[in-house]
């Protein structure tokens, strides 16, 4: 049974002229045109899965005293208790292979002049994101194993390892911020989490107390045959969108570029203009005036330029090698950019 019908045969509603298109990004699109301010979808509140209803359960009382983040808390939860939420779990994705946690080594390599590789920088980054996650699942690990009704889960520890990395993965690009009654909460919404990001996004989502529902609606007018997309925040970090979704926006505004000089965070190249404060920062640094520090950034960053022009492909991984070159592009304009300025 496809997605969409699973939904709907479980009263979620969802616009007549919906449908998922059958390509490898699944978008939904609309066969019909829709006028602005058009109710697309409606997701009664008892179809929303609120990870607090979760966290009150006897046996995840065991987790909430653990020093982890909150997804990593959500993802156990429904692990536990995914029984409860069977249809929703049948319109998730069941091969997370293209993600970028679940990148193999080789496939690494086409990102190592990448910052996103470093951790040297407050920039989300591969090794301190990837880190985090594990050290999660070996402190909630460490507690499983001692309850008594989760025995089959700990079988085989990299099985169910595999199994916590996509279930985090699927709740930090799933998870929703929900404000009802103007109290906040947490929670993964059906159907909703189907609608692919773009900056330009034409439908917009919010809770209603009145329908006690979720709601997603057009913001405009939307052709036939057009893709409809949500914002997943029009100011998040090109790594950030690798990371946590798998994808980068070739049209993203944050831009931003660690620059790693001899292992050591540097200066970071911002998208709105900051060279004023890197050639102060570089000035004080090495006790140069500022023409002599205009050069020395100069050869640092033509440098960097050099060594992205002489990149190899690793591996054939089709994915993974095109995710490298969008993002090596944008580096290296960046780069570009402020070479022009200097």
């Amino acid at each position: 049974m496809k997605k969409i019908q699973i939904l709907r045969k479980n009263n979620i509603f969802i616009h007549n002229s919906i449908f998922i298109r059958n390509d490898e990004i699944q978008n939904l699109y609309t066969k019909k045109p829709l006028s602005k301010n058009t109710i697309i979808m409606e997701i009664p509140d008892n179809k929303i899965i609120f990870f607090n209803n979760l966290n009150n359960k006897k046996i995840i009382k065991n987790f909430n005293k653990l020093e982890i983040s909150r997804n990593s808390l959500l993802a156990i939860s429904l692990l536990i208790y995914r029984n409860l939420y069977p249809f929703y779990f049948k319109t998730l994705p069941q091969n997370l292979d293209s993600h970028f946690l679940f990148i193999d080594k080789l496939s690494l390599k086409n990102f190592k002049l990448s910052p996103i590789l470093s951790s040297e920088h407050n920039l989300s980054n591969y090794k301190l994101y990837f880190n985090n996650i594990k050290n999660d699942f070996e402190k909630i690990f460490n507690i499983l194993i001692n309850l008594k009704p989760l025995e089959k889960l700990t079988l085989n520890k990299k099985i169910f390892w595999k199994k916590f990395l996509k279930m985090r993965i699927l709740i930090n690009s799933r998870n929703f911020t929900i404000f009802k009654n103007k109290n906040k909460f947490f929670g993964l919404v059906p159907g909703a989490d189907l609608i692919n990001h773009n900056t330009n996004n034409n439908t917009k989502w919010y809770y209603s107390d009145i329908k006690k529902s979720f709601i997603v609606e057009t913001i405009n007018d939307i052709n036939e045959n057009e893709n409809l997309y949500d914002s997943y925040g029009k100011h998040h970090h090109n790594y950030s969108f690798i990371l946590w979704y798998g994808f980068i926006e070739k049209d993203s505004v944050n831009n931003d570029l660690p620059i790693i000089w001899k292992k050591k965070h540097l200066f970071t190249l911002e998208s709105n203009n900051n060279l004023n404060d890197i050639i102060s920062l570089i000035s004080n640094k090495y006790q140069l005036n500022i023409n002599e520090s205009k050069k020395k950034i100069i050869k640092i960053l033509k440098n960097k330029l050099n060594k992205y022009k002489k990149i190899k492909v690793y591996g054939k991984n089709k994915h993974f090698i095109n995710l490298s070159k969008i993002l090596y592009k944008k580096e290296t304009n960046i780069i570009k950019k402020y070479l022009k300025l200097l």
